[in-house]
């Protein structure tokens, strides 16, 4: 098992664009219709929704995308590095 570093777990910033781009390429979730290109900004628009990211040594290990439709809250782009999958990330 790998050793992670300390977590750090903060909001997106738009420098992460490639690296958030890349993990969910790695992760399988890169497929049409969700292009981040669109998605994010979408995203970042809204009041209700947020995208996280997690990571240790100025490496990003994982993200996800929540949001809230009034109801209920949702979770999409959980991702985490597969190298560090299984983990307790």
């Amino acid at each position: 098992m790998q050793q992670v570093a300390p977590l750090k777990i903060r909001v997106y910033r738009d420098q992460d664009f490639a690296a958030v781009v890349t993990l969910w390429r790695d992760c399988g979730l890169d497929h049409p219709p969700n292009d981040p290109a669109i998605d994010i900004p979408l995203m970042r628009d809204s009041p209700d929704c947020d995208l996280f990211v997690a990571e240790a040594e100025e490496r990003l290990l994982g993200t996800v995308m929540v949001g809230h439709d009034g109801h209920r809250a949702w979770m999409y782009r959980l991702a985490v590095t597969p190298d560090h999958r299984r983990q307790g990330l």
